[in-house]
């Protein structure tokens, strides 16, 4: 009586008698796979090539119940790969060898040719297991067990002690929840202040713990991977609230990012997003974006603003530096200084721009026709003397966060009164090949004209 088989050899299907199991596990293969799936939610680890054996018979001159491959350089293969899914995720796992029971009208003794068969599946199973620490796997890592059934097709698998500790997988969508939110510094958004929209963790080792577990995902799938913020607001006072609390989302998804390829994950495979969600949980979950479902992740555009205002001149200290779009007045961009102060630039509906408090014109300090144009500021109050500002646009290079680097700079090109040039060939100051320069002229004391330019690298 010769051991029974079952399963798929490499280069033929003919052994798979159940046909749906066998197009649903390849269905399932994985990119980087091509003998085994696993399922990283459940910890089952199906083998698509069956390992196979030199037959062994247990009729007259019984043989011993010992296990040899039949194509050594497949098992190896195989094995291989079982070894690699080990490596990633560093849990104790089960080989297992499965075989039929054998029919009881084949007249021999069945509880003792059971017997045999179960020491054979044993053997082989164990055979496995030498070979996967051969491979690099710790031996009390690996246990090797056999399982005797009625029916099977699958011949070989794998059951690995699966126990994530911060994060839950579903295979089946790809969504990665994690169980607990990350703890974020605060940020306060009031009338008379906001704080910078910025992201930064207040439980950074435990986030890296979070991540560690998420980034064992993305090295067995190969995959590109979602950082997705949940938008959990309903209420805003108004639409530069909710440009704030979009920035703080959007900074919090792309310090997330910037922390998976800090941790050794490549820029490229990371994007991040912010998605509104009925239930926010923890307000955070991951996506596993395989390359063969015919989506990409979200490519992170600019997050932040396009332009700033910068203001230079004024007689009041408080109202120079720069200013970022925060909403709408009258149907044109108003800007909050970018400290999160009182200090606005507003249009009105008497078609006058106005430096204010909190956007209101009644409490204006400056007004001008146009905003950074050729006409000058003027004071508000006939009572107000001293310097006025200038206002000049800067174009951001690519819409970054100004919390970000500033990629903006200056040169000083002197002018006598003659107007010929006093400070050589070339303006003071370097510019790296590519850049752009956009002049923003003012008239200075004793006739000099001081040109600005924002490079746009």
């Amino acid at each position: 009586m010769f051991d029974s088989g079952g399963g798929q050899r490499q280069s033929t299907y003919k052994r798979g008698s159940n046909a749906d199991l066998v197009r649903a596990m390849k269905r399932d293969m994985l990119e980087g796979y091509d003998h085994i799936t696993f399922n990283p939610e459940t910890g089952r680890l199906q083998l698509l090539t069956e390992i196979l054996y030199q037959k062994r018979t247990s009729m007259f001159m019984r043989d011993t119940p010992s296990a040899t491959f039949q194509e050594p350089e497949t098992a190896k293969q195989v094995l291989k790969e079982i070894a690699s899914v080990y490596h990633i995720f560093q849990v104790p796992f089960s080989v297992v060898q499965v075989h039929k029971c054998p029919y009881k009208s084949k007249g021999a003794d069945h509880g003792e040719h059971e017997g045999w068969l179960h020491e054979l599946a044993w053997s082989r199973a164990e055979k496995m297991k030498q070979e996967l620490v051969k491979l690099g796997v710790p031996a009390e890592a690996v246990t090797a067990k056999a399982e005797i059934v009625s029916k099977t097709v699958i011949m070989q698998y794998c059951d690995f002690s699966m126990s994530f500790n911060h994060i839950a997988v579903n295979a089946t969508s790809g969504v990665v929840s994690v169980d607990a939110g990350f703890e974020w510094e605060k940020r306060l958004y009031s009338r008379d202040h906001q704080d910078i929209p910025s992201a930064e963790f207040t439980n950074k080792e435990q986030v890296q713990e979070v991540l560690l577990e998420v980034i064992k995902l993305i090295k067995f799938y190969d995959c590109d991977m979602d950082v997705v913020i949940h938008k959990s607001y309903h209420k805003v006072f108004d639409d530069e609230h909710k440009q704030w609390l979009d920035e703080l989302l959007d900074n919090r998804a792309e310090r997330i990012k910037d922390e998976l390829v800090d941790l050794g994950i490549k820029d490229s495979q990371v994007g991040s997003r912010v998605e509104q969600v009925e239930q926010d949980g923890a307000g955070i979950h991951f996506e596993i974006i395989h390359r063969t479902m015919g989506r990409t992740r979200t490519i992170s555009g600019p997050k932040g603003p396009d332009h700033v205002l910068e203001v230079e001149g004024s007689g009041l200290n408080e109202f120079n530096g720069r200013y970022k779009p925060c909403g709408e007045a009258c149907g044109k961009t108003k800007y909050r200084h970018e400290r999160g102060s009182r200090e606005t630039i507003c249009f009105n509906h008497d078609n006058y721009w106005y430096m204010c408090y909190n956007h209101m014109p009644s409490k204006a300090i400056y007004k001008c026709r146009e905003l950074a144009g050729l006409e000058q500021w003027k004071p508000t109050h006939s009572d107000h003397t001293g310097l006025v500002p200038i206002v000049k646009v800067v174009k951001l290079h690519d819409g970054v966060s100004t919390q970000r680097t500033d990629r903006t700079e200056r040169t000083e090109v002197g002018l006598s009164d003659t107007g010929e040039d006093q400070s050589g060939s070339e303006a003071s100051g370097s510019l790296s090949q590519g850049q752009s320069r956009s002049p923003v002229a003012r008239q200075g004391s004793g006739g000099r004209l001081s040109v600005s330019f924002a490079t746009d690298s």
